[in-house]
């Protein structure tokens, strides 16, 4: 018997989150809260077309209501299906006027902005790519924070075609040893690592300049504030989640953060 048309369909998934945070710890003591976020967008099952923007808000708790900030945001996540039989995923998320506050310390972004296209054709991997990449005025403690970003995410837009880059070119393998964030690289030739849900975490982002120095790699460290990781990138067969910033606040605030975050993927049934 012939399958019906209907037996096979597309499972859409698709979220774009403008900003989430935790606080985790004050002056060393735990101190546990969550931080109510602009609104988000996500996808049914079906698909759809859906859109959220907010003017701005802070995280508004005691002494501690200044510790995150932002401005306007935007969130939309769309999933379709074309008439050349591919499932289309679209996410976008942006904020303006972010900022984080640790003591004295102050990180701040004019505008982040990351938007995320998968296509998925009948067969085999999704292709997603990052379609948009905006960073503008980014600050670490009144200081501006330049980012090197490469295009290799469109070059090798399935899973498939980077990892096998990352095993069989050598210069690929090397520039990526200080770009992953799980794990380590292991040995030329071998997989990426993965995490226990089986992603590879790698980033967008080469180096960054930052005081006077360049810094290679996506992470940015300052004593007294915690760690900026930029551009990162939990990927697999069919999913490439991005966040375009991640705080990890450490000393006087313990803190967790992220902003322009998208997750664009769907499977078949």
């Amino acid at each position: 018997m012939a399958n019906h048309p209907h037996d096979r369909r597309f499972i859409f998934h698709g979220n774009a989150t403008p900003f989430g945070a935790r606080i985790v710890s004050i002056d060393g003591k735990p101190f546990f809260a969550v931080v109510e976020g602009p609104p988000c967008t996500s996808l049914t099952v079906v698909g759809g077309h859906h859109r959220a923007q907010s003017a701005g808000g802070r995280y508004d708790a005691g002494p501690y209501k200044d510790t995150f900030k932002w401005g306007t945001t935007f969130a939309e996540s769309k999933g379709e299906e074309l008439d050349n039989g591919h499932h289309v995923t679209t996410v976008t998320a942006c904020i303006e006027e972010v900022s984080a506050k640790n003591g004295s310390i102050v990180f701040s972004a004019r505008k982040l902005c990351l938007s995320t296209k998968a296509d998925h054709g009948p067969d085999g991997q999704p292709e997603i790519v990052f379609t948009d990449i905006t960073v503008q005025g980014l600050e670490l403690d009144g200081k501006p924070v330049e980012l090197e970003i490469d295009d290799d995410f469109s070059k090798f837009p399935t899973f498939a075609q980077f990892e096998r880059e990352y095993r069989k070119n050598e210069n690929f393998f090397k520039k990526y040893q200080t770009r992953l964030t799980h794990g380590t690289g292991g040995k030329f030739g071998e997989k990426l690592p993965r995490t226990t849900s089986g992603h590879a975490g790698v980033s967008f982002v080469n180096s960054i300049r930052w005081n006077g120095k360049k810094i290679k790699g996506s992470v940015l460290t300052l004593k007294g504030f915690g760690k900026i990781h930029f551009g990162e990138v939990l990927m697999k067969d069919n999913n490439r989640r991005g966040t375009l910033v991640r705080l990890a606040m450490g000393s006087g605030t313990g803190g967790q953060a992220g902003a322009a975050a998208v997750d664009p993927n769907g499977s078949w049934s």
